[in-house]
């Protein structure tokens, strides 16, 4: 909630080594993950959420993690750091911070460094189409680096505010019990 934990993005590709990550150490700028549409599904979820829980576990800090209803994000491990609550369904735009401004900051900062890479290469001398037809996963995985950088804790932080989150410090979110779903704590 307060923008001070940003996550390393994890992005989906269809391609298990692309060929433009031959000189390209991935994983110094995100997680790299493909499935055969691009897209994410159960198991790329439950390994991401496996990997953190384990980091989570190392650092003894549990969490609570606020998800949309989506189908890939049907949760088949045990979490013992990580609560998962589930929004009720068709309230995504409205609850979710992502959806608050998060993701809108993201693909600005990513159309700022792609924009600047094809006017780079236009005035080195490249034809304008050529330029946007010459960008790859490996520009992608750059670009969604630095824009992730740039997506600021008082952006993330305000988000947060934006959907009516609150962070009250002095009652526990996770206890004995599970929450399973939003309206168990409405």
């Amino acid at each position: 909630m307060t923008g001070s934990d940003k996550r390393t993005p994890l992005m989906i590709g269809q391609f298990k080594k692309p060929k433009c990550f031959k000189n390209l150490n991935v994983d110094e700028y995100l997680q790299y993950r493909n499935s055969s549409k691009a897209w994410m599904n159960m198991e790329i979820f439950n390994e991401w959420l496996y990997n953190w829980n384990k980091t989570l576990k190392q650092k003894q800090k549990k969490i609570l993690l606020v998800v949309d209803h989506c189908p890939s994000h049907r949760i088949t491990i045990e979490l013992s750091m990580i609560e998962v609550l589930y929004l009720p369904k068709n309230t995504t735009t409205v609850l979710q911070p992502m959806d608050q401004g998060i993701i809108r900051s993201f693909k600005s900062h990513f159309n700022k460094f792609k924009f600047k890479h094809i006017i780079e290469q236009i005035n080195y001398g490249d034809a304008t189409i050529e330029c946007y037809k010459k960008l790859t996963l490996k520009d992608a995985v750059l670009f969604s680096y630095l824009a992730w950088k740039d997506v600021s804790v008082d952006t993330i932080s305000k988000c947060f505010q934006h959907a009516k989150w609150e962070n009250r410090i002095e009652e526990p979110i996770m206890g004995d019990h599970k929450i399973k779903n939003f309206e168990q704590i409405i």
